[in-house]
């Protein structure tokens, strides 16, 4: 996202816009941008084959794995271990939850026989494969693209925030502003993630209600929940990117209110030049006298 960003300050430095037409444009993009959070939510991978095993084990709104084809295996929820029948179709919690009495070790992945959830069929162990690529790679390119129309952002943002202020209180306000970030949070972009979320209040627990509020299947030990097993996909999804689209959209308009008080932005490319004075900081440094003159 470096060249975004040296791009962008390119563009300003050259073009040197009004305020007005600056705070626009990052208004403008910051709603495109966030535009596209919206639009990643529909991009995903087909659905796995235990969540739709799960879908049809709904009692009361939760899941109850134990069917007559296992009720006599007693099974738990302590351990995932998932196995995928042999033609790939279906996939189950366990090899235990698949009802399977016989187990062949000799070569990976494990084998299992005899599983009477899959009609007398096979199992083996592991999840079944599911092809993705051509959903992540256009997701990742999306991504990408509209991360560095993001970044374009930096520069302007940077000078509009050292601008709003006298030029004593520049420190000050830059120390403000990364404060407030590193505790209340902020959305960036990255070329591995569309998003990352830095804070330390409040987005830590909201992201962590939306990640608990999408299990399927919790695991039980000791009468205690402890991470989760399985989640719902899309539920998932949905939660994620629709916060996440809310929070990306009450950023781009926040720029609105400075847009309502450009006029009061005064110097906005160049600094005033101050005048020397006595009580300028620094140290003035005086000529030595050299060795010769004092033997004189």
């Amino acid at each position: 996202m470096g060249f975004g960003m040296f791009f962008g300050g390119y563009l300003i430095s050259k073009y040197k816009p009004k305020p007005k037409w600056l705070l626009f444009m990052m208004l403008f993009i910051g709603v495109l941008v966030s535009q596209t959070i919206l639009a990643n939510m529909f991009f995903a991978c087909p659905q796995s084959a235990i969540q739709d095993n799960l879908d049809s084990l709904i009692v009361d709104n939760s899941y109850y794995m134990t069917t007559p084809c296992n009720l006599d295996c007693n099974c738990n929820q302590r351990v995932f271990q998932p196995v995928c029948s042999s033609d790939g179709s279906t996939e189950l919690f366990s090899a235990c939850h698949a009802g399977c009495s016989r187990v062949e070790r000799v070569h990976k992945p494990e084998r299992f026989f005899d599983c009477k959830c899959l009609g007398g069929g096979s199992a083996v162990s592991g999840l079944c494969a599911i092809d993705c690529s051509q959903s992540f790679y256009f997701f990742y390119f999306v991504c990408f693209v509209f991360g560095i129309i993001n970044s374009l952002l930096t520069a302007g943002d940077t000078l509009v925030s050292l601008r709003c202020v006298i030029p004593e209180d520049k420190t000050f306000a830059f120390g403000f502003m990364q404060t407030f970030f590193s505790i209340f949070g902020k959305i960036h972009f990255s070329k591995s993630t569309f998003f990352k979320l830095s804070a330390w209040l409040p987005l830590p627990f909201i992201y962590e209600a939306i990640s608990d509020s999408s299990c399927a299947v919790w695991p039980t030990k000791c009468a205690k929940a402890n991470n989760c097993w399985i989640y719902e996909a899309n539920k998932y999804r949905f939660l994620l990117h629709g916060v996440t689209y809310f929070f990306a959209l009450l950023a781009a308009f926040s720029n609105l209110g400075v847009l309502c008080n450009t006029k009061k932005l005064q110097n906005f490319y160049n600094d005033n030049k101050l005048q020397e004075s006595k009580s300028s900081f620094g140290v003035r440094m005086k000529r030595m006298p050299r060795i010769e003159d004092e033997t004189d």
